[in-house]
């Protein structure tokens, strides 16, 4: 996978995680995107093993912290689900960032 497909995977998965990953940083545990965060989970780990260099290592954190966050609502951990999201939201920034660069 080349760099520019991987960022292309990347911005449409980010961007249909945009409204639960506002919902969360705004303070909310919408449970009902679980699945959306599952599904994202999945995506950024493909794009974490077949992904170049730094936008291939971003990707798969994200995908692990999407994992530990459905595990987190799964069992109603409202506290820990609002920390990882913290988590999340950086490591998305920091994954748009590394596509951003040439």
């Amino acid at each position: 996978m080349s760099k520019e497909e991987a960022c292309a995977t990347v911005d449409a998965a980010l961007g249909r995680l945009e409204v639960p990953l506002q919902l969360l940083a705004d303070g909310g545990t919408p449970v009902s995107w679980v699945d959306d965060y599952r599904d994202g989970a999945k995506t950024f780990h493909k794009v974490g093993k077949e992904g170049p260099g730094t936008v291939g290592y971003f990707a798969e954190g994200l995908g692990g912290d999407l994992d530990r966050l459905v595990t987190a609502l799964d069992g109603q951990q409202t506290a820990a689900a609002k920390a990882i999201g913290d988590v999340v939201t950086n490591r998305a920034r920091n994954l748009k960032g590394a596509c951003a660069r040439d």
